[in-house]
């Protein structure tokens, strides 16, 4: 959902913390025309570049993430979806792992 008064998104994976860009989702995007208008969130390792996890060889008993929502008001948290997509090994966008 579009989240205005959201400053700030953290994720913690594996017990290392990231923090995002927020933007608005694209216009004419696949994700916009599955979802509609709302807000994006990338997150970037301390070089500047879009985080991605093998997780490929672990089960959900090896993983552990949490997100956190910081802002200054109290926001409505249905509708906001973790979505995972999926790269292949050439680093782009796509169905294939």
């Amino acid at each position: 959902p579009d989240i205005d008064s959201l400053s700030n998104v953290k994720i913690d994976f594996n017990n290392k913390e990231y923090t995002a860009d927020i933007s608005a989702v694209p216009i004419g995007t696949s994700i916009y025309k599955t979802n509609g208008e709302g807000s994006i969130c990338r997150f970037y390792d301390d070089q500047g570049k879009e985080i991605a996890f093998d997780i490929s060889s672990l089960t959900t008993d090896d993983i552990y993430a949490m997100l956190t929502l910081i802002t200054e008001t109290n926001i409505n948290t249905n509708g906001i979806k973790i979505i995972i997509e999926p790269i292949n090994s050439q680093g782009k966008g796509g169905n294939q792992i």
